[in-house]
């Protein structure tokens, strides 16, 4: 009684295994004298009945120690519990043969022991007492146990509600049953407000809250995690965006319920929203840029076409005028000598004197009136070839020459040669509106960057096919460009004369056209003072 009075007013798991320590030591204290005692009286049976007594006991000791290491040890709470249940089993086999032990005792000592009725009785209380050690041995272990069983819940509840994620648990009924500080904090309720309730409350509407329904238990019964992003309502009616995952769970009644985990996303939903509506602003302002590009260089092209019609109106202006000047020689002659032949004034050396000038008027004038027909000729292909992008085959030579001369009022005011550098049979199929363009910026480049202020130069266009590829090089020898302009020659909108109204497009007109009309790839040499050349690789024929 004292024992066990000593040993369930403790409530400290250290003092109950210290008190047991020190019960089976007094216990062990009276069994060597009872083992003594056996000895001496020549009872080699009870001698041995008593240590098997003993080693139970023993058992019991050790089984009980090992159990209060094992639940202050880091162990789940699902070891701990297989554990309690496989040390009930073992201490109740231990005390169940231990009883036998002490039954078995108890008759031999009745039947072969009766001179020894006091010692006897003595045995019969050491009995009882290793029996009621055994009692109190489960006794002081049970609490140990089950502190640590409740500590280690205090501890997974203390996880639960310190998680740095709102987490709350719904049952079969969708009604919210547990919810830690982080859910409270999130939707603005207190326990009392949401505990038992139905989750429709943190739903958006009843439609919501039917689909969120359908989507998680067609997740869950596929045995998957559910994981998405979600709108709830908060207590004051405002939305909030939240990354959610849930998962199966199994309730304290039996039930199977859903334990969600849930982030607040409003503010990464928010900067997502805004790089959205910037990403689409500047998608717009890109594409209004390349609308604009594209009127740009349209624009490029008419101005090209009207310097076109300019330079060959002047050009036309020149024979047409003297040929008109022929004409009107010619007709003034006519009248003259028709006077003098109705006034029957007209001598032979006048008459032919009239008919060798009229052949030299009629000459220049046919010449001049052809001249200005090749003008008009070669104006009108590249004018039409500009403005079309269809296919043909061409004399390339014989095209690139009337490029240049419809380029020729331009080309007339500077101190530049021009050099044609290709085979006379030289045919290509391909858009020569394209080879138009190409060799016109080419030549307006040379002409605006590298020979300013008149200074002399030569341009040389050359040409060849190198397997099965058509190969041209344009080169000058003009002021040439630093590395950093070769660069960025073919970026659109670069310009080293922006403040004399350059656009910066042309050399990005000729990159788009070799390399998305033609095919093609193009290139760039230079450096300052040594002129520059650029070299086209195409197609040799394009249908």
């Amino acid at each position: 009684d004292t024992y066990f009075a000593a040993a369930v007013s403790r409530m400290d798991k250290k003092t109950y295994h210290d008190e047991t320590n020190i019960i089976l030591s007094q216990l062990k204290i009276k069994f060597d004298s009872l083992n003594k005692l056996s000895k001496e009286r020549g009872f080699e049976s009870l001698k041995t009945i008593t240590e098997n007594i003993q080693a139970r006991t023993s058992s019991l000791s050790t089984i009980g120690n090992e159990m209060v290491m094992f639940y202050t040890s880091n162990a789940s709470l699902e070891d701990k519990s297989d554990a309690m249940d496989a040390y009930n089993a073992v201490s109740l086999k231990e005390q169940i043969e231990l009883n036998t032990l002490i039954k078995f005792s108890n008759t031999s000592l009745n039947n072969n022991i009766e001179n020894f009725g006091e010692k006897l009785a003595r045995f019969k209380i050491i009995t009882i007492i290793v029996s009621i050690a055994s009692i109190i041995a489960l006794i002081i272990v049970s609490p140990i146990i089950m502190s640590n069983i409740s500590r280690s819940l205090k501890f997974q509840e203390s996880l639960f509600d310190n998680n740095s994620v709102a987490i709350f648990i719904v049952n079969q009924q969708r009604n919210i049953v547990s919810a830690n500080a982080h859910f409270y904090e999130a939707f603005g309720y207190t326990p009392q407000e949401i505990i038992n309730q139905n989750a429709m409350k943190i739903h958006l509407d009843e439609a919501s809250f039917n689909s969120f329904r359908e989507y998680y238990l067609a997740a869950l019964g596929n045995d998957k995690n559910v994981k998405i992003t979600y709108k709830f309502k908060m207590k004051d009616g405002t939305l909030r965006w939240f990354d959610i995952m849930g998962s199966s769970v199994e309730l304290s009644n039996g039930e199977t319920g859903v334990l969600w985990a849930m982030v607040d996303v409003t503010e990464i939903k928010h900067v997502q929203k805004e790089l959205e509506e910037q990403k689409n602003t500047f998608e717009n302002l890109y594409y209004d840029l390349q609308s604009a590009k594209d009127q740009l260089v349209q624009s490029e092209k008419m101005a090209s076409l009207g310097g076109l019609v300019a330079g060959v109106a002047h050009e036309i202006n020149t024979p047409v005028g003297m040929a008109l000047t022929g004409v009107t020689h010619v007709e003034l002659e006519t009248k003259r000598i028709r006077n003098l032949y109705q006034a029957d004034e007209m001598t032979e050396d006048d008459f032919m004197h009239f008919l060798d000038g009229a052949d030299e008027l009629n000459h220049s004038v046919v010449i001049n009136l052809n001249k200005a027909a090749e003008l008009i000729r070669s104006f009108k292909q590249v004018a039409v070839d500009q403005s079309s992008e269809s296919s043909r085959t061409f004399n390339l030579k014989e095209y690139i020459e009337e490029v240049l001369t419809s380029l020729h009022n331009n080309i007339k005011k500077t101190k530049l040669s021009i050099n044609v550098d290709i085979d006379e049979k030289l045919n290509i199929t391909s858009i020569p509106g394209a080879i138009s363009q190409i060799i016109t910026n080419f030549i307006m480049n040379s002409i605006i960057h590298g020979f300013e202020h008149g200074a002399e130069g030569k341009i040389n266009i050359f040409a060849k096919i190198e397997n099965s590829m058509l190969e041209i090089i344009y080169s000058d020898n003009g002021k040439g460009m630093d590395e950093n302009t070769v660069a960025k020659v073919f970026d659109p909108f670069f310009t080293t004369k922006r403040h004399s109204g350059g656009s910066g497009l042309g050399m990005n007109i000729v990159y788009n056209i070799v390399t998305q009309k033609l095919n093609g790839t193009i290139s760039c040499e230079s450096s300052l003072g040594s002129g520059v050349s650029f070299k086209i690789r195409m197609p040799l024929n394009q249908a």
